[in-house]
C-alpha cells in the first residue's frame, strides 16, 4: 500500500505527527492559508478513499472512528504490524531460515525474502545488504552450489556484489536453466551431424575466451561441460549408443526437430535451433529454386519424414518496425516437420552469434549488427520472422490486428492468463486473434493493487440446476464510499445457478431492490415462458419483506434466504460480486480514472465476465450457455482507453 502512495504522492498524508495547515488567526485567515487547507483537505480524502479501497468490508472496523488519512494508517499498522521484541525475533527468525526446495520458484522466493526484510525495516530492525546477498544466496538449494560457489570463492570476506546485482544474475540463470530443462509440454530432440564439427550450443556473448574449471578448457563453462566431473557429464555428441539422435543417411546434414505439444506454435513459425545442422521449411511455395531430393529420409523422434528437396528461402526479419532480408540457402524442405527451423550452427559457420537472455535470443552477424530477434514461448525461442513468397504478398509472421496476451489480459478486464488461454485453446469465443509468439507478464500492477486476501467461499455447490432461469441467485453490494457518474451507491446481482450467466442492476438506495428483482424475473419470464422456481437472496430486510413474498407467492417462486451473517450460503452471488469489483478495481487502477466511474468499470466487468470462462460449465461460456452461441469479442477494447 506504501508504495500506491508514493506513486500518487500522498505519502505524506499518512506520515508521523502529520498535521494540517493551519492559520495565523484563525477568526482572519488568509486567502493563501484557506486555499492551501482546501488543498490539504483533498489530498486527505484521496489518501481516505485509497484507504478504504484497499482493503476489505469485513476489515472496515480496524479504520472506524478515524477522520483523517493518519488517523487511519495508525490504526492499521496498530493491528497489522507486529510490534516488539518477540515480534523482530519471530521475523528475523523466518529470514534467517528460510530455504528453497529444488524445483522452487526463483521470484516467488526473493520476493518472499524481500517481504520479511521489508517487515523488519518496519520495525527499525535493520538487515544490511551484505547480509541479505549470504541469506539469499545460503537459502538456495545445494544444486545451485556449483553456481554460487564460484562467487563465494572470489569475492574474500566481503561480497562485491549489491543484493539488485546478484537478483538479476540469479533470475538471469533460473530463466537459463528453465529454458534448457523445460518445465512445458514442448519438447525438443537432440541430434549429431554426420559430415560437420560438433556445437556446444549459443552462449551469451563472446564466450571464446571463457575457462572451463572443470576441464581447462575454453570456450563454454564448468556447468556445460561435457567431460567427467562436469555439469553435463556424457551429454558430448560424439558419444556411442546417445539417446534421441536423428541421422538422415543421403545427406550431409542431421535435421532437429523442435517437437510442440501445447499447439499453440503453427508449422509455418520460424523456430531457433541449436542442434539442427541444416535449415528446415515446411513451405514448399517459399522456396525461390528448388532441387528434388529422391529417398531423403530423417529419422527422428516418432516416424520418419522425408526431405523432398533442397533450395533457396527468404525469410524477413523485424527488426525496431524495419524488415531486414536474410537469403538461406541450402534449406530442407520437409513438409511434415513440426515447425521452420534457423539453423545455429549454420549462423555459425557464417561467423554470426546468438546471445539468449531474459527470455529473448538476438541474432547478429559476424560486424555484432543485430540481424533477427526472437521471444522463449515455453522451451522454444520463435523468432520475429516472415517468409516472403515470390511474386506473393503472403507471410507468416503475426499480423496487426492479433494482440498480445497481456493485451487481452487488459481488454477482457483483467482476468487471469489461464482463462485466456483456456478461451484460444478451446475455441470458446469468436474474433480472439492472440499473437502466440508473445509471452504473458509475470504479474499486472493493476491487479496486485486490486487483488486482496479474502476467506474462502465454496469452490461449487453440490447441488445445482440443470435448467436456465430455474434457480436465481443474488446479492447486494453496497454502501459505496464514493457516488457514481449516474447517482449510485449499490448495485444488485442475478446469477443463474444452471449457466452461471449474470446481470447487474444499479441502485441509489437498497429500498431500490425490490423493483430490481421483478424485472429481472419479468425478463426471465419473457425469454423463458416462465418465472423461475426458486430465489436465493440474504436474508435482509430490503431483499425479503412482506411485499416481495407476497408478489412471489403469486407467481409461484420459492424464496431462499441465507442464515444471518452466513455468506457462504450465498456464495456463488457473493463471490460473483467480489470478482466483479476486483476486477473493476483493476481496471480503474490500470488507466488511473476516478473512483466515480466504478459503476461503469462494475457493468463492463459483468459484460466480460459473461464471456469468461468458469469451472462451473465445460467448454463453454456463460453467454453461450444462455443464448445458444459463441460470442464475438474481436471488437473488445480496453477499459478507459481513447477513442
Amino acid at each position: 500500500m506504501l508504495v500506491v502512495f508514493r506513486d500518487l504522492g500522498l505519502e505524506k498524508y499518512i506520515a508521523k505527527d502529520v498535521k494540517a495547515p493551519e492559520s495565523v488567526d484563525a477568526s482572519k485567515p488568509t486567502v493563501e492559508e484557506i486555499e492551501a487547507k482546501k488543498k490539504w483537505s483533498d489530498g486527505d480524502r484521496k489518501a481516505c478513499t485509497r484507504i478504504e479501497l484497499s482493503i476489505k468490508n469485513a476489515k472496515m472496523i480496524h479504520i472506524s472512528g478515524a477522520i483523517t488519512a493518519a488517523q487511519m494508517w495508525d490504526q492499521l499498522c496498530m493491528v497489522k504490524e507486529s510490534k516488539g521484541r518477540l515480534g523482530v525475533l519471530a521475523t528475523r527468525h523466518a529470514l534467517y531460515r528460510a530455504t528453497a526446495e529444488e524445483g522452487f520458484d526463483m521470484v516467488e522466493h526473493v520476493s518472499k525474502l524481500w517481504k520479511l526484510q521489508e517487515e523488519l525495516h518496519i520495525m527499525s530492525n535493520l538487515v544490511s545488504d551484505e547480509d541479505f546477498v549470504m541469506i539469499l544466496i545460503t537459502s538456495l538449494p545445494e544444486s545451485w552450489d556449483n553456481y554460487t560457489s564460484p562467487y563465494l570463492g572470489s569475492s574474500g570476506n566481503k561480497p562485491e556484489l549489491k543484493s539488485h546485482e546478484l537478483i538479476a544474475i540469479l533470475l538471469e540463470e533460473d530463466r537459463r536453466q528453465k529454458g534448457r530443462t523445460g518445465e512445458s509440454s514442448s519438447y525438443t530432440l537432440q541430434a549429431r551431424g554426420t559430415g560437420k564439427g560438433n556445437f556446444r550450443g549459443a552462449s551469451k556473448g563472446n564466450s571464446s575466451e571463457t575457462e572451463c574449471y572443470n576441464c581447462h578448457k575454453k570456450g563454454h563453462m564448468a556447468k556445460d561441460c561435457w567431460a567427467k566431473g562436469g555439469g553435463r557429464e556424457g551429454q558430448g555428441p560424439n558419444r556411442a549408443g546417445r539417446a534421441h539422435q536423428a541421422r538422415e543417411d543421403n545427406l550431409n546434414n542431421v535435421s532437429y526437430m523442435a517437437r510442440n505439444t501445447s499447439h499453440q506454435i503453427s508449422q509455418y513459425d520460424w523456430l531457433l535451433d541449436s542442434a539442427t545442422t541444416s535449415h528446415i521449411c515446411t513451405i514448399r511455395d517459399a522456396f525461390i529454386d528448388y532441387t528434388p531430393l529422391k529417398d531423403s529420409t530423417i529419422k527422428g523422434l516418432g516416424d520418419p519424414v522425408t526431405a523432398h528437396g533442397r533450395g533457396t528461402v527468404i525469410v524477413n526479419f523485424a527488426i525496431n518496425g524495419k524488415m531486414i532480408r536474410h537469403q538461406l540457402r541450402d534449406v530442407l524442405h520437409v513438409p511434415d516437420a513440426p515447425n521452420c527451423l534457423l539453423s545455429i550452427p549454420r549462423i555459425d559457420e557464417a561467423q554470426g552469434h546468438v546471445e539468449m537472455k531474459g527470455g529473448e535470443c538476438i541474432i547478429k552477424d559476424k560486424r555484432g549488427i543485430i540481424i533477427g530477434k526472437g521471444n522463449l514461448s515455453g522451451r522454444l525461442y520463435i523468432l520475429e520472422a516472415q517468409t516472403q513468397f515470390p511474386n506473393q504478398e503472403k507471410a507468416n509472421y503475426a499480423s496487426s490486428n492479433k494482440f498480445t496476451w497481456d493485451q487481452w489480459h487488459r481488454l477482457y478486464g483483467h482476468i487471469t492468463i489461464s482463462s485466456l488461454e483456456q478461451l484460444d485453446q478451446d475455441k470458446m469465443v469468436d474474433g480472439m486473434a492472440v499473437d502466440h509468439a508473445s509471452l504473458p507478464s509475470r504479474s499486472c500492477e493493476a491487479c496486485i493493487k486490486a487483488k486482496h486476501a479474502h476467506a474462502p467461499f465454496p469452490k461449487e455447490a453440490e447441488h445445482r440446476s440443470e435448467t436456465a432461469g430455474e434457480h436465481v441467485m443474488s446479492d447486494v453490494w453496497g454502501k459505496a464510499d464514493t457516488k457514481s457518474s449516474e447517482g449510485y451507491f449499490y448495485y444488485i446481482s442475478f446469477t443463474d445457478d444452471a449457466k452461471r450467466f449474470s446481470d447487474v442492476k444499479f441502485m441509489v438506495d437498497k429500498k431500490d431492490a425490490v423493483p430490481r428483482i421483478k424485472d429481472h424475473a419479468m425478463m426471465i419470464e419473457r425469454k423463458f415462458g416462465k418465472f423461475p422456481k426458486w430465489m436465493r437472496f440474504d436474508n435482509g430486510t430490503e431483499l425479503v419483506n412482506v411485499e416481495t413474498k407476497a408478489w412471489a407467492g403469486q407467481r409461484g417462486i420459492e424464496l431462499e434466504v441465507t442464515a444471518p451473517y452466513s455468506q457462504s450460503q450465498n456464495g456463488v452471488a457473493e463471490r460473483f460480486n467480489r470478482t466483479h469489483m476486483e476486477l473493476a478495481q483493476a481496471m480503474l487502477f490500470a488507466k488511473d480514472l476516478p473512483n466515480f466511474l466504478w459503476d461503469q468499470a462494475v457493468a463492463h466487468a459483468n459484460y466480460l465476465r459473461n464471456r469468461a470462462p468458469t469451472r462451473a460449465l465445460k467448454g463453454l461460456t456463460p453467454y453461450e450457455a444462455w443464448h445458444g452461441h459463441k460470442p464475438d469479442v474481436s471488437h473488445l477494447r480496453e477499459f478507459g482507453c481513447d477513442m
